[in-house]
């Protein structure tokens, strides 16, 4: 039985906590096998967070990897904190033809990264991610299923992936026999560099939901203020018509998205698709919700010095029921184990 945390407020659950995104970002692009380009290396949202956990801007290779992993460690071991991180990989960018882009991939943290973070410490769960267009795709989703993949990423703005065209439908297929589900960044990329933002449409999600994939919207949808919203109501009626599609509450503390989650919080029965994510190692902050929260709340839940903590403690401060944070394990941890069936060639038309 978990401890009740000493900064959340948690009520005592007998189901895991687990916070489903959490970015495994490495700055070491040599043993790893991780890669950032220099254009990300540039990009404001990269040099911010570098000075948020303390990491100088000019550190690459093997002492930036030690500086994150000490934050993955301290905030992993923090009291109160969750009891599991799916730790997220970030394929490449592949064209239509199956062949690797390198000129555009701007980052890559392989599946072998992160199953090995999670080999190594039994608090990390293994996000896989496969880009749909690679021609492996179907036989590297066996092997991080058979790995302990818990999930697949997708950012479909940044890795070039538009979800809804048909040859993607045994790609979807795939992950419904495997039981995996796919979370898939919905809505603007800002901090990473985008190719294609139209992609983040969540509405592009149907052929998943339809191959009968369960289907994990990141950011609540997709709707930010930058965009006056415009996703908000197609997947509210995305979210009413498919009983397979949840919504993650990743980085819907920060302010272009944080009216909306106070507008998702009021609308009847979405309380019951939210899954706990914190978007890690990207902030947190109880700021945007000074008006819901009283100043002296928001000042304390500032002061909180562990981020996956702090989220967690401003989310319920709003109201956020306690199966959100739970939610992650009924749909992460019971699935069918994979089988040894033949699949259908690459995932082309």
């Amino acid at each position: 039985m978990r401890q009740e945390p000493r900064y959340g407020g948690a009520i005592l659950n007998p189901l895991p906590v687990i916070d489903l995104h959490v970015h495994a970002i490495s700055f070491d692009n040599g043993a790893t096998g991780c890669r950032v380009s220099e254009t990300l290396h540039r990009r404001p949202s990269i040099r911010l967070l570098k000075w948020l956990h303390g990491i100088g801007q000019r550190l690459r290779g093997p002492t930036a990897e030690t500086a994150l992993r000490e934050t993955y460690r301290r905030e992993s071991a923090a009291p109160g904190t969750v009891d599991h991180a799916v730790l997220l990989a970030f394929d490449a960018v592949y064209d239509a033809q199956g062949r690797r882009d390198e000129r555009r991939t701007h980052l890559y943290v392989p599946n072998e990264y992160v199953e090995a973070l999670a080999r190594a410490d039994t608090r990390f769960l293994s996000g896989a991610s496969v880009h749909p267009d690679r021609p492996d795709a179907l036989d590297e989703l066996d092997r991080c299923a058979a790995a302990g993949a818990v999930l697949i990423k997708w950012l479909p703005n940044t890795q070039g992936i538009n979800p809804a065209l048909p040859r993607h439908r045994p790609f979807f297929r795939r992950l419904a026999a495997l039981g995996l589900p796919l979370l898939s960044h919905t809505g603007m990329e800002y901090s990473l560099t985008p190719l294609v933002q139209s992609w983040g449409d969540p509405t592009l999600l149907r052929p998943a939901l339809d191959e009968g994939v369960t289907v994990i919207a990141a950011h609540g949808g997709g709707a930010d203020f930058c965009t006056r919203g415009r996703y908000y109501r197609p997947f509210l009626e995305l979210l009413r018509t498919y009983p397979n599609l949840y919504a993650d509450t990743a980085a819907l503390t920060l302010p272009p998205r944080s009216p909306y989650l106070l507008r998702l919080l009021r609308e009847e029965g979405v309380m019951e698709r939210l899954v706990h994510g914190s978007d890690f190692p990207l902030p947190t902050t109880p700021w945007s919700f000074l008006g819901r929260l009283p100043f002296r709340e928001a000042r304390r839940l500032h002061q909180i010095p562990y981020a996956l903590v702090r989220d967690m403690a401003i989310k319920r401060a709003l109201g956020l029921d306690e199966a959100v944070f739970t939610r992650a394990a009924a749909l992460l941890l019971r699935r069918p184990k994979p089988s040894g069936t033949a699949h259908e060639g690459r995932t082309q038309e």
